[in-house]
């Protein structure tokens, strides 16, 4: 995998329904993962034990979608 090649790409369900896109309507996303830092865990050199989200990115227009960790 080379540095600017994409991830793979897939459909994804949210809630029962399958997600498309709030700007371009389109379903097929690339899944990350962003850390959610908070600013005392950076002061105190703790980033790496915050909460991380995933993040689907629209393969279309890059919009991303945040989900949160349940």
């Amino acid at each position: 995998m080379g540095f600017f090649s994409k991830d793979e790409t897939r459909t994804y369900e949210v809630a029962g329904k399958r997600l498309k896109c709030v700007v371009c309507q389109h379903e097929e996303f690339e899944e990350r993962h962003a850390q959610l830092n908070t600013a005392i865990s950076t002061l105190l050199n703790f980033d790496w034990a915050d909460t991380e989200a995933t993040c689907l990115v629209c393969d279309n227009c890059d919009y991303a979608h945040w989900f949160l960790p349940r």
